[in-house]
């Protein structure tokens, strides 16, 4: 079942969002509001197979907006909205990256850039500076199972793959998260590797290699 919850400055309050019809089981995994009675959040629902799933707040209830992906085995994981009228979408459709951005009222999906030599790839966080701006972040796998973070940025018409690598002697890496300010564009980017045998923490910024922790 979905679930939202609120802050009010002193605690948290449950909202009631809506299912899918005929779902077995429906999950949000992100939201972006870029005012307080504006929201966005995807995920999927499920009735066997996944299929992505958006819901809008108004500031005063949640309601279900048209399907952003009718391919079968759909996920999204994260979400930007810049403004109230603009929305772009990450995740993933049987292990191929997808892109879906709001506009006019509906959902645009298309397959996102896919890495050379990559088996498998996800992209699992976003961050939009404008409605043709964003940079999104995930991982890659190649056929031996090596895995490998994934940058993409979107210029308003499309995908494109940016040169990213792990810090020497970390590997089996990804970044789950990114922030990007808007007044300069520079990004941060997070997520996880390993090094020595340990799973560490891994941040990395535009232009700057990351520091392990």
């Amino acid at each position: 079942m979905t679930l939202a919850e609120s802050w009010d400055g002193t605690g948290w309050q449950p909202q009631s969002t809506p299912n899918a019809t005929g779902a077995a089981a429906d999950e949000l995994l992100g939201v972006s509001c870029p005012t307080t009675s504006s929201c966005t959040a995807v995920g999927y629902s499920s009735d066997g197979s996944e299929v992505s799933l958006a819901e809008s707040w108004d500031g005063t209830s949640w309601s279900l907006e048209p399907e952003p992906s009718t391919a079968s085995n759909s996920i999204l994981l994260a979400v930007s909205c810049p403004t109230t009228a603009a929305c772009t979408a990450v995740g993933f459709d049987n292990y191929v990256p997808i892109a879906s951005v709001w506009s006019d009222s509906s959902w645009t999906t298309a397959t996102a850039a896919i890495p050379i030599g990559a088996a498998v790839s996800r992209l699992l966080g976003v961050s939009c500076s404008s409605a043709s701006q964003c940079v999104a972040v995930g991982d890659w796998f190649d056929k031996a199972g090596n895995e490998a973070p994934l940058a993409e940025t979107w210029s308003g018409t499309a995908w494109a793959t940016e040169g990213i690598f792990s810090p020497s002697g970390v590997t089996q890496s990804d970044l789950a998260g990114i922030s990007c300010t808007p007044a300069t564009s520079a990004c941060t980017a997070a997520g996880s590797g390993y090094e020595a045998g340990t799973v560490k923490t891994l941040v990395e910024q535009q232009a700057t290699q990351a520091v392990t922790g």
